[in-house]
């Protein structure tokens, strides 16, 4: 089988602060912040905030995409990365969203080879 890419699928449970999660400015934010710590390429971006609350956030990237969707009623969030650049350490994504919120919530990961 030949590795086109890896795909990260990552649930974020237990978010403390509910506020976080319902603007697009912070969860662009952090989709920013992993694109740049992982050297993706970001070719544009799109957010939509849904009423009465919760967002979603889609960076096009060179190498594929990225995207968080939020659900604040839940305290969750699930976050998406396709990358055709196969050493990509995941590792730091979970750090970068651990740090983002501060150590309080619970973090489900699967990375996938496509």
């Amino acid at each position: 089988m030949v590795v086109l890419g890896k795909h990260a699928i990552i649930n974020v449970r237990e978010i403390w602060n509910f506020n976080i999660t319902i603007r697009s400015k912070e969860m662009l934010d952090l989709a920013l912040k992993i694109a740049h710590a992982l050297n993706l390429n970001v070719l544009s971006s799109k957010t939509h905030n849904f009423a009465p609350y919760g967002c979603t956030v889609i960076l096009l990237l060179s190498e594929s995409h990225l995207s968080i969707h939020t659900y604040p009623e839940h305290s969750a969030l699930s976050l998406d990365l396709y990358c055709c650049r196969l050493n990509v350490n995941f590792d730091t994504m979970v750090n970068i969203i651990n740090e983002f919120f501060e150590n309080r919530c619970t973090i489900e990961q699967q990375i996938i080879d496509r």
